[in-house]
C-alpha cells in the first residue's frame, strides 16, 4: 500500500505558469503553485512563461524559489518561453536547467530603464505651482514639475548601470558558456534588444525549440502530468491519484508514520486535500 502511494506521488512531472506582468502578486501565486508539490517528488518541474514586463525584485524572488525547490525535490527545472519572455521574464527564463522557446517567441530584452515626464510647461500654462517639502537633500528626485538637473540624471544612470550589471551577471552565470565568445555578439545580447526564438537560440539565450506538453510526451513518457497552475485541476488530479492507492484515512495514517521523503505533516495534508 505504501509502495503504491509513493509511486503515485513520484511518477509525475509538474507544470507551472507565469503570465502577465511580474509583480508581487505573480510571485505569491507562483509560490502557491510550488507549495502544491509538497507531497510530490516530481521528476521535472516545467515553468511556462509569457510576460514582457514587471519588476526584477519579484523576478529574483521567483528565481530563488525555483532554485530552492529544485534542491529540496532534487529535480531539474525546464523553462519555456511562450509569446514573450523579455526583461524580468527572461531573468526567470534563463534560470532553467534547460531553456526552451518557440520560433515565434520574443526573448531577451536584457536591459533596464526608467522614465519621467516633463510637466514644467503644463504647470506654467495652467498656473499650477507645485510645492514639495522634504527633510532630506536627495529625498525628491525626478520631480516631473522641475527641470531634470545633471546631478539627478547621473544618479539615475548610475542606478540603472548597477541594476544592469546584476541582470548581466545572472545571464552569464546561467548561460555564459552558451553565449558566443564574440565581443560583437555579446554586446548585441546585452543591448536590450528582444530576439525571435530562432535568433535567441543562435545567441545562446535558449537551448532549443520546444513546447512543454510535446516535450513531456517525448522525454517523460509514462509519467503523469500534474498541472499545479490551476488549483482546481491539481486537486482533482491528486484526489484521483490517492484514491487509486488507498483511502484518505489510510493515507493520513501512512503519512503520519512513514519516513518517506517529501511527505508533509497531517495538518498540511488535510489542508491540501479538503
Amino acid at each position: 500500500m505504501l509502495a503504491s502511494l509513493i509511486s503515485n506521488l513520484k511518477n509525475v512531472v509538474a507544470v507551472t505558469r507565469i503570465s502577465g506582468k511580474i509583480t508581487e502578486s505573480t510571485a505569491n501565486d507562483f509560490s502557491r503553485q510550488l507549495k502544491r508539490l509538497k507531497l510530490r517528488a516530481p521528476k521535472m518541474i516545467a515553468v511556462q512563461i509569457n510576460s514582457h514586463s514587471g519588476t526584477f525584485g519579484q523576478a529574483q524572488s521567483i528565481v530563488s524559489l525555483l532554485d530552492r525547490t529544485s534542491r529540496e525535490l532534487d529535480c531539474p527545472i525546464y523553462t519555456f518561453a511562450e509569446d514573450f519572455a523579455v526583461g524580468p521574464a527572461y531573468y526567470v527564463l534563463c534560470a532553467g536547467n534547460k531553456v526552451f522557446a518557440d520560433p515565434h517567441s520574443m526573448v531577451g530584452g536584457i536591459a533596464v530603464s526608467t522614465s519621467t515626464l516633463g510637466l514644467q510647461g503644463l504647470a506654467s500654462q495652467t498656473f499650477i505651482k507645485p510645492k514639495i517639502l522634504s527633510s532630506g537633500k536627495h529625498k525628491v528626485r525626478l520631480d516631473p514639475f522641475s527641470k531634470l538637473n545633471k546631478q539627478d540624471e547621473e544618479w539615475v544612470k548610475g542606478v540603472l548601470h548597477k541594476r544592469l550589471e546584476v541582470f548581466k551577471n545572472q545571464v552569464l552565470d546561467k548561460r555564459g558558456n552558451k553565449i558566443p565568445r564574440s565581443p560583437e555578439l555579446e554586446q548585441r545580447v546585452f543591448s536590450g534588444e528582444s530576439f525571435s526564438g530562432k535568433q535567441a537560440m543562435e545567441l545562446g539565450l535558449v537551448d532549443r525549440f520546444g513546447e512543454v506538453h510535446s516535450l513531456i510526451q517525448k522525454e517523460y513518457s509514462g509519467f503523469k502530468t500534474l498541472d499545479v497552475s490551476s488549483s482546481e485541476r491539481s486537486s482533482a488530479f491528486d484526489m484521483q491519484a490517492l484514491s487509486e492507492a488507498l483511502s484518505l484515512e489510510q493515507a493520513l495514517e501512512t503519512i503520519e508514520h512513514a519516513g518517506a521523503v517529501n511527505f508533509a505533516n497531517r495538518l498540511e495534508f488535510q489542508e491540501l486535500y479538503y
